[in-house]
């Protein structure tokens, strides 16, 4: 009884407080179904964020906008968006997909990179959450969900002629931040570029330290073009994305442990559009290239790993009717590692879907899709997806149903980490070249509520069942094949397959919108529930962070435009964990509280001052990996032109 009060008493953000004072998000043309349709058409549960509120909002990075979502459990590192795990409905970070303009991104290394999101803030139009099972339609990986980037350029929306827009900004502890974003509309297309770079030399690590710091240096640039012929555009984009920082903890519990890392990644992508009378075929394709530089400790030489990505989509739907559309895509990508510690290892893939979009009524929609993948490391997969969703009272409740399956494979890390390194010191992590897919079903049941103007509820369920799921538990040394490279009877972080995992959630949340002449503000309050069972019992590092219950509260009021506050809180329950080897605790809960003061001299011109972690808590969200305390900064901020 106890749980079922808190969870209606609580609901999480689904959606940009901004986004929603300037449009229905409900009737927004999604782009993440292959077929354009509205949110309510999808049958799905799905968060659309507006580009043009990122500025406003008491965010550093993509990972700290996300933590307010419903359903989004993010497992942070470091601060500023240095590495967070991201997890939709209790799904393992690797479960996610991250796709920009509808390429994938998530890394071949490791999950652990899928936030190096290389596109610069300016570029992004709207960013589109997919919760549940999407591999009928984007392959592998997209289990618990998708994330999805859009922008201007390949969208075909333009900002405007020309703009230009940025802020700097300065804070405690070495804190610098410069952004900044412009567009132009030349004789060869439209250009747009943007930059965001942020460093600092840290807080001290543990507090009473005075030797290991938090310091990151993250810049992140791209520079996009489109053109418009007749019934063709073209798309193109390069970008960068490079960190470097403090990295203690962030994957091992050794004593040993002293890491910094770097990552340094290179994307680029091109798409070609052709606009028939009742069709449309695109073409994307796709490079991306990772370099990481992982030093354990200065004693001991670092890893190097060098990983490349290719991409290629070729996609196809078409209206049939007023009530019918399809479409069809075949895809290939293939992913190579050379790696120090990992081997040289290479992996090829294909998938071929259908999907459609049946409205067979004004108040009645179904999506149907079906996916085939071969891969060099499961085999052949096949993933079906069903979603309904049907509207009554005139549009005031919607009740939308979907059920489906996904599958993720291992990645090169959880398969050969470790595996070319000698003497290998215990509480390491360690890879197993024998994993198997993880395969898994979940089925979702929700309602949609419009009560009255400005309010809106939504409450979903899902059940998702896992096999084979993929995690690192302690194991005995002795009990691992290929020991050769390890201490004798001595405990290590082994990648294996849990039997199965059943995971059960209950979503809800709630929007409002006050608005006046002078005044407004908005506020939205949420909660996600999640029961796990786990029949084998194992003690593993994934599923002791699950958090059981995550409470969000957001609120932003605003004066003529002149004056914005904005107030984030994110409160997650969980199960204590402690390591006294490395001195380290997870609490089983902790209730974290951001703001943001915007005040604009004029349409142009403003300042703002952020703090972060305002009640100065010490927390962790992966055990041994201190977040940061209380954290001031404040600066300037620049618009010339409509967003």
């Amino acid at each position: 009884m106890r749980t079922i009060t808190y969870f209606f008493i609580s609901f999480l953000a689904c959606s940009s407080l901004f986004a929603q004072s300037k449009m229905d998000l409900d009737t927004v043309m999604i782009a993440s179904q292959r077929i354009p349709q509205t949110i309510e058409q999808s049958g799905r549960d799905i968060t659309v964020i507006e580009g043009n509120t990122l500025l406003d909002l008491p965010i550093s990075s993509i990972d700290e906008l996300l933590r307010h979502l419903p359903g989004v459990n993010v497992q942070s590192r470091g601060g500023f968006g240095t590495q967070a795990d991201i997890s939709l409905r209790g799904s393992t970070f690797s479960q996610v997909l991250m796709l920009i303009d509808g390429v994938r991104v998530s890394d071949p290394l490791t999950g652990h990179f899928n936030n190096y999101l290389p596109i610069a803030p300016s570029e992004i139009k709207r960013i589109e959450i997919i919760y549940g099972p999407s591999a009928a339609l984007y392959g592998p990986d997209a289990v618990g969900g998708v994330i999805h980037i859009i922008t201007y350029n390949f969208d075909g929306a333009e900002r405007e002629k020309s703009f230009a827009e940025g802020q700097l900004g300065a804070g405690e502890f070495g804190f610098l931040t410069a952004q900044a974003g412009a567009g132009i509309k030349t004789k060869v297309g439209y250009l747009q570029a943007g930059v965001i770079h942020q460093r600092a030399a840290g807080q001290d690590l543990p507090p009473d330290s005075t030797d290991i710091k938090s310091d990151f240096n993250i810049t992140t640039a791209s520079v996009s073009l489109r053109k418009d012929i007749n019934d063709w555009k073209i798309s193109a984009r390069a970008a960068m994305d490079y960190r470097d920082f403090n990295a203690q903890y962030f994957y091992t519990r050794s004593t040993f442990d002293l890491s910094r890392e770097t990552v340094t990644q290179f994307w680029s992508q091109a798409r070609v559009v052709h606009q028939g009378k009742n069709n449309n075929t695109s073409l994307d394709l796709a490079y991306k290239s990772t370099r990481d530089t992982f030093a354990f400790n200065p004693l001991f030489p670092a890893n190097i790993h060098r990983t490349q990505f290719l991409f290629a989509l070729l996609n196809h739907n078409v209206v049939i009717n007023d009530q019918l559309s399809l479409a069809a895509g075949l895809q290939a990508d293939l992913r190579d590692i050379v790696s120090t510690d990992r081997g040289d290892h290479d992996n090829f893939h294909t998938g071929l879907y259908v999907t459609s979009l049946y409205t067979p009524t004004k108040d009645l929609s179904i999506n149907a899709s079906l996916r085939a993948d071969q891969d060099d490391n499961f085999g052949f997969e096949l993933s079906p997806q069903l979603s309904i969703n049907y509207k009554v009272m005139d549009g005031k409740l919607g009740i939308r149903a979907m059920g489906g399956r996904a599958i993720r494979a291992a990645d090169f890390t959880e398969r050969f980490i470790s595996s070319q390194i000698t003497n290998l010191s215990p509480g390491r992590n360690l890879g197993n070249p024998d994993l198997l897919a993880e395969r898994s079903w979940q089925g979702e049941l929700g309602v949609d509520i419009k009560a009255v103007d400005g309010l809106k509820i939504g409450v979903t369920g899902y059940y998702r069942k896992d096999n084979n799921l993929i995690d690192y538990g302690l194991v005995n040394s002795n009990d691992i094949v290929n020991n050769e490279n390890l201490a004798p009877n001595s405990e290590y972080l082994l990648a294996q397959n849990i039997l199965s995992v059943q995971t059960l959630g209950l979503e809800s949340q709630v929007r409002y919108r006050f608005s006046s002449e002078n005044f407004s503000l908005d506020v939205i309050l949420g909660n996600q529930f999640l029961q796990t069972v786990n029949p084998t019992a194992e003690a593993t590092r994934y599923l002791s962070n699950r958090a059981r219950f995550l409470f969000s509260r957001q609120a932003i009021f605003s004066y003529k435009s002149l004056v914005t506050l904005s107030v984030q809180s994110i409160n997650k329950i969980r199960e204590r964990t402690e390591d006294v080897v490395i001195n380290a605790v997870l609490e089983d809960r902790y209730n974290i509280w951001n703001a943001k003061l915007n005040v604009n001299f004029t349409p142009n011109i403003g300042i703002y001052g952020q703090v972060y972690n305002l009640g100065n808590v010490e927390y962790q969200d992966i055990l041994g990996a201190r977040l940061p305390l209380r954290w001031i900064s404040g600066g300037v901020k620049f618009r010339l032109g409509k967003n």
